[in-house]
């Protein structure tokens, strides 16, 4: 009882008059409540405080502690936090100070934290070793370099001195630009900033669907410049780069290298075909492979092609623009031709890039003849404007007509600057220019001129145009000049200038009148065959009334058209050498009934309608014109296709349309629709061929039966007036049955409509997803002659297409001669495609 007393009065005296205890040569204690024991070689600090080590000033905050003088060790707990002089704070729950190993145990949410290097370490038991200033880890641990990489781990050791970490376990890394490196086990320098390890593997950004990645087997990589040198390299680049998912694009090589600039993969093997078990379809095999990033090229040495593992082509320098480019400098695909009116050539194109806004395509070709193509497209953009130009010449050219050698070409060119008026939703100023030395030049030269947006639309016509648009939500106005030169026939009648002409157009609203107006207006000014001079501008007015239903159901239209044409001639057929100024209308009232009948399985509706018109003014002779009428534009108001005047007379139009469908399934029906007209008396200002013209005219009719979603059959027709003779038969039938499908199209036009008899056919059979079959041809029955056959046979998987084409035409014109090919075409995608064609 008397030892407890003086301890308690000791505890007491010690917390009320003293704030610090030196613990002989060794701490420091600034606490306020301890406890001495065993003959004061035990101190126990109950609450918290600060304890300071006298010789190297580490100081330690805890909620409790106990120092054993004997043993030379410390203990704190709860709430730990330690600080030395150099800049290195711990924190944990538990901290063990051995003063005679020079060693500090740290557990329990362990946080060590080096200032001076921006180091941050994190773990549940860490190992501190003070005269070797080198810190180890037991189990997992995270640790943080310079708020840039990320480390997770398990044992690691962090040399202070060295300034290095290392880990002899699974790894993983994450810099602040989201990339994550995995490795077997890693040796950091943190100076350096300089990463060594086995099996790594990098993905380059995991915030990206698809990112490249990267697989060494052993490797050095300086994680700030991107430096790196590794073996047994495996480089896979982000699935998407080709704008194909399927694709696994891999470039795999022995040893490699490389920094931000450049990397070079040694004995690399390059695809970009998806993984298989199979053999890859195509491969590039090279001495090295060199990824020149400031270039954006892909360079090999002494490169070997394989298809299907089976060498194709040796390339002792070979390089294609790398997978991030969009515009890049280089060689296009090569192709070798051969054909009956050209002979052999080569063709090697050359893409150059002269700035960020301009560019061209120099498209040199060689034949066997001696003669040479030299070609080149030039492609500039601004921010208001876009120029394109296609320009070509064709030396020593030899004429199977003429048996003369010439130099012939030619010139296409367009030109768009967008004004980007404010109020205007299209202000744009178009100029297009087509010119050829050749009348056969467009036809021989066929496929050779591949700039769709250039090459003129015809064949047999060239056009140079001037045109400006001015469009917004109150109107719309185009004008301009155009010039057409006629590919054939003598210089008086080959061209055709219009300077100038204009069209106008505008809806105005009448919600009083129960209806809309439309306004159009017209005009053109056109030289033709040298001397034949014609001027016209013609307006038109246009009411269309709202739908007006009666108690009935009947659905009725009252339309009015009005047409001011004024016109003058000089050596015309149609319009005399005087001003003529005509005035025409046309009313139209259309009614038509809907009468829906439906069961639960099936929809009928049948449609009676009738269009009556009348027109007293007269109209443009335009017997010859050749106009063909169907069911699917007898009641447009312009069934004859005239700008220049209105159908004459009074008609009735009569017609019927029905159809019947499932309810459940809107790919099965049957429809039919049968049109008719009447008229008071023969006008003979109409085309003959619309069969208008008459009192009575010709049945149009239609039919339509989609059996299901793989069979359907159409046919429109037409019936001479006394229902004797079919002057027109248009059939047409698609059948696909699974792999199978098939369609024929079957045209005849006789008597007043035209002499016509076609037959064609559309076959395609697809093995599987990668092969296919394909066939066309039409044969002219009338004359007995198939005018030609195509048939095509691909192999297509996700990086290779491989195909055979055949190719045989009847057509000749002049210098155009029948022509017959067997062309060969492999496709390495993304790389190029390779071409060779020969004749049977």
């Amino acid at each position: 009882m008397k030892n407890k007393t003086i301890k308690l009065i000791t505890l007491i005296f010690f917390a009320l008059f003293t704030k610090e205890i030196n613990a002989n040569e060794q701490f420091n204690f600034d606490v306020t409540e301890i406890e001495i024991t065993e003959n004061g070689n035990v101190i126990k600090g109950l609450k918290r405080g600060t304890i300071t080590s006298k010789d190297d000033g580490f100081e330690i905050q805890s909620d409790t502690f106990e120092y054993n003088k004997i043993l030379n060790l410390f203990i704190a707990n709860g709430n730990v936090i330690a600080n030395n002089k150099e800049g290195l704070k711990i924190t944990s729950n538990y901290l063990e100070y051995n003063k005679k190993f020079e060693t500090i145990t740290i557990k329990e949410k362990v946080v060590i934290e080096d200032k001076v290097e921006n180091i941050k370490i994190l773990s549940e038991k860490i190992l501190y070793k003070k005269n070797d200033e080198t810190f180890f880890s037991e189990g997992k641990t995270k640790a943080k370099i310079s708020s840039k990489y990320d480390f997770e781990s398990e044992d690691v050791t962090y040399d202070k001195k060295a300034e290095v970490l290392i880990s002899d376990n699974l790894s993983i890394i994450e810099d602040n630009n989201n990339r994550l490196i995995k490795l077997d086990n890693f040796r950091y320098s943190i100076t350096d900033e300089i990463l060594k390890g086995k099996n790594i593997n990098i993905t380059d950004d995991t915030k990206k669907i698809y990112s490249d990645k990267f697989n060494f087997a052993e490797g050095i990589i300086n994680l700030n410049s991107n430096e790196f040198l590794s073996t047994d390299t495996k480089i896979y680049v982000a699935k998407d780069i080709f704008d194909n998912t399927k694709n696994d694009p891999r470039l795999y090589g022995v040893s490699s290298k490389g920094d931000n600039n450049k990397t070079i993969v040694n004995k690399g093997v390059f695809t970009s075909c998806q993984k298989n078990e199979d053999c890859t379809p195509w491969s590039i095999k090279a001495e090295k492979i060199t990824h020149d990033k400031q270039n954006k090229e892909m360079v090999y040495d002494n490169a070997i092609l394989k298809i299907y593992d089976v060498p194709v082509a040796y390339f002792p320098k070979f390089f294609h623009p790398d997978p991030t480019v969009k515009r890049q400098s280089g060689f296009l695909k090569p192709q070798f031709n051969n054909s009956n009116n050209l002979g052999s050539s080569f063709y090697l194109p050359y893409f150059k890039v002269l700035d960020v806004n301009k560019d061209l395509t120099f498209k040199p070709t060689i034949y066997d003849d001696n003669k040479t193509s030299l070609q080149t497209e030039y492609r500039q953009i601004t921010k208001n404007s876009y120029l394109e130009s296609d320009v070509g010449l064709v030396s020593k050219y030899k004429s199977s007509t003429t048996a003369k050698t010439k130099s012939i070409g030619h010139l296409f060119a367009q030109f768009n600057y967008d004004f980007n008026f404010p109020d205007y939703d299209l202000s744009e100023l178009q100029i297009n220019i087509e010119k050829v030395s050749n009348d056969t030049y467009l036809k021989v030269f066929d496929t050779d001129l591949s700039n769709v947006n250039l090459k003129p639309s015809e064949k047999n016509k060239t056009k140079n145009e001037i045109k400006y648009t001015l469009s917004n939500s109150d109107f719309n106005l185009t004008s301009g000049f155009s010039a057409y030169e006629t590919l054939s026939g003598t210089n008086s009648d080959r061209y055709q200038y219009v300077f100038p002409y204009y069209n106008f157009s505008k809806t105005i609203s009448a919600e009083k009148l129960n209806g809309n107006f439309d306004l159009f207006s017209s005009g053109d000014n056109k030289l033709s065959n040298t001397n034949n001079l014609s001027s016209r501008i013609i307006n038109d007015i246009n009411y269309k009334s709202f739908d007006w239903i009666s108690n009935y159901g009947i659905k009725n239209n009252f339309n009015a058209y009005f047409k001011n044409v004024n016109r003058s001639a000089k050596n015309d057929t149609i319009y005399t050498n005087s001003l003529q100024v005509d005035g025409k209308s046309l009313f139209e009232m259309a009614s038509s009934l809907p009468l829906t009948k439906s069961s639960n399985k099936t929809k009928d509706i049948l449609t009676p309608k009738l269009s009556l018109r009348l027109s007293e003014s007269g109209m443009i002779n335009s017997t010859s014109k050749e106009r063909l009428i169907t069911t699917e534009n007898i009641f447009n108001i312009n069934r004859l296709g005239l700008n220049d005047t209105l159908e004459a007379g009074k008609s009735l139009t009569l017609g019927v349309d029905y159809k019947k469908s499932k309810i459940k399934d809107v790919n099965k029906y049957f429809e039919f629709k049968l049109a008719k007209l009447f008229r008071d008396k023969h006008e003979q200002s109409i085309p003959t061929s619309s069969s208008l013209d008459k009192k009575n005219s010709n049945l149009f009719g239609r039919f339509k039966n989609n059996f299901n979603k793989n069979f359907n059959l159409s046919y429109d027709f037409s019936v001479n007036e006394n229902m004797k003779n079919f002057e027109y038969n248009s059939l047409n039938t698609n059948l696909s049955i699974k792999k199978l499908s098939t369609e024929f199209n079957f045209i005849e036009k006789n008597g007043l409509i035209g002499s016509t008899n076609t037959l064609e056919n559309k076959t395609s059979y697809n093995f599987n997803d990668s092969n296919f079959l394909k066939f066309t041809t039409r044969r002219n029955r009338k004359i007995n002659l198939t005018e030609y056959y195509d048939l095509v046979y691909e192999y297509k998987n996700d990086c290779l297409t491989a195909g055979i084409k055949y190719k045989k035409t009847y057509y000749a014109d002049r210098d155009l001669k029948p022509n017959e090919d067997l062309l060969f075409t492999v496709t390495i995608i993304p790389l190029s495609t390779f071409e060779q064609k020969v004749d049977q």
